[in-house]
């Protein structure tokens, strides 16, 4: 912003022609004589930490309150997680979770979708419903003068919602017709293919959405049936990050959810997702594509204490600009526009992987390069420079997520579903303290025979694939 405005006012300056001893001409003196482009500037330092009190207990019915003053902006955020009510519980309908939670804000208790709609925004208020694997949410974001007309909202969508059969027609044909164009999107059904690889069967192993041929046979019986057994009080956790006293922000929510009886049935042991399985190359052929797109990873176990150094490895190896991957894919190869690499962590397994996509002629190359790369990083820890800067980054960006309420809200939200203690207390020490053996050694094993996932042009790329050695899965 201060480089705008400086350029602002030399174009002001320039179109003026002030004369010389005007007090908006520039002397020459603030021109650099050289520029060195080569070293950037220093970053400035990091920002402070923030201490917040968290409250977290549960109501008489169960549910569980996690509540965070956030005196700075007159803004309250509001997060219902439930636990019973994510895709893995679709058991033999994929798809039911999504189109459950997708129906909760279409009309409930005496309000019909139309005015349900007009409530919300007469209460200011912002609101989604997002589906996971492992749960299911309901977002809103209010004025705190409007605490208590948004909840109820928030509330008779989770506990009175209408389930109509003929707003089940209309979004059930919109997510047919969002799961048809995913096709389109090479990407992502790399990366689709990539979870029924990994996880095979499990209920990991399939879209949270569903798919077309199942999401067409659900009914509205059935999303009423899903409810009725997935969403209930002993299964919730409402969290609460807002400008108001937390005696004011736990009433209202009580005056909301605090009689709220329905008892769901205890969740199922859930399926274990087995062992890593052996590295495969899996394919689905795109005749004439002239693009690939690849995902390379696999199902990884990290300890406790080796999930936050296995996190600064992965930032300096592919979490953004600057990072190994962009480096070398991007600045020195130009084979590809970008390329991340990223954790995915459930609560009954985790992946990492990299995703990215190239030209069809260089996709043999970009993936031996991304197999060299795994296995540099596996063996050589990461320089002096790279550990500050993955540090660095990684301070700013819990700093950034804290700067608004929704931000706080979707933070804990992790450390909920993830079933980790709800403090960010000490995590600048901790980050501080990984060092470089650290990093290295928490991804070693972690990211050991990965197995890669292509959508492509097979005539054109299958002989240097299979020279890579690995076992052939057509998709």
């Amino acid at each position: 912003m201060r480089c705008v405005v400086l350029v602002v006012a030399l174009a002001l300056a320039a179109c003026h022609h002030p004369p010389p001893d005007s007090p908006s001409h520039l002397p020459p003196s603030i021109w650099p004589t050289a520029i060195d482009w080569a070293h950037p500037p220093a970053p400035e330092a990091d920002p402070p930490a923030r201490d917040r009190t968290i409250v977290d207990h549960s109501l008489p019915n169960g549910l569980r309150l996690v509540i965070v003053e956030e005196p700075r902006l007159p803004l309250i955020s509001v997060a219902t997680i439930h636990r019973a009510a994510g895709s893995r519980e679709d058991g033999a309908q994929p798809g039911l979770a999504a189109l459950t939670a997708d129906l909760l804000d279409e009309g409930a208790g005496a309000l019909d979708a139309d005015t349900f709609a007009r409530q919300v925004e007469a209460a200011g208020a912002h609101l989604d419903v997002d589906i996971a694997t492992d749960y299911a949410s309901l977002h809103a974001t209010t004025l705190a003068d409007h605490l208590d007309a948004t909840l109820a909202l928030v509330a008779a969508a989770i506990r009175q919602p209408h389930l109509y059969d003929r707003d089940l027609q209309r979004i059930r044909a919109i997510r047919i017709a969002e799961l048809a164009a995913e096709d389109d999107r090479p990407r992502t059904v790399a990366a689709l293919a990539f979870d029924r690889v990994v996880f095979g069967a499990h209920p990991y192993g399939h879209p949270a959405e569903g798919v077309a041929a199942s999401v067409a046979t659900i009914g509205a019986a059935d999303c009423r049936a899903f409810w009725e057994r997935a969403y209930g009080p002993a299964t919730t956790t409402v969290i609460v990050v807002g400008g108001a006293p937390a005696a004011e922000l736990e009433r209202a929510v009580v005056t909301a959810f605090g009689d709220w009886a329905v008892l769901v049935p205890p969740l199922a042991p859930p399926p274990h997702v087995g062992p890593a399985r052996a590295p495969v190359l899996a394919f689905l052929d795109r005749p004439g594509a002239t693009e690939a797109a690849i995902v390379i990873g696999k199902q990884v176990e990290l300890a406790g204490g080796d999930r936050l150094a296995a996190d600064v490895a992965n930032q300096v190896f592919g979490g953004g600009p600057g990072s190994r991957l962009d480096r070398r894919l991007r600045e020195e190869l130009g084979v590809t526009s970008g390329a991340a690499s990223s954790f995915w962590r459930g609560q009954l397994g985790s992946t990492w992987s990299i995703v990215t996509s190239t030209s069809t002629s260089n996709a043999a190359r970009t993936i031996g390069e991304l197999r060299a790369l795994i296995e540099t990083a596996r063996r050589i820890e990461p320089t002096p420079a790279e550990l500050a800067r993955a540090r660095s980054l990684m301070l700013r960006g819990v700093s950034g997520v804290f700067e608004t309420t929704a931000g706080t809200t979707r933070a804990l939200e992790r450390l909920v579903v993830q079933n980790r203690e709800l403090t960010f207390d000490g995590y600048r020490e901790r980050i501080e303290q990984i060092t470089a053996t650290a990093a290295r050694a928490a991804i070693d094993d972690a990211w050991s025979q990965p197995s890669i996932v292509v959508v492509g042009d097979w005539q054109k790329l299958g002989p240097a694939l299979a020279a890579l050695g690995l076992p052939i899965q057509k998709l």
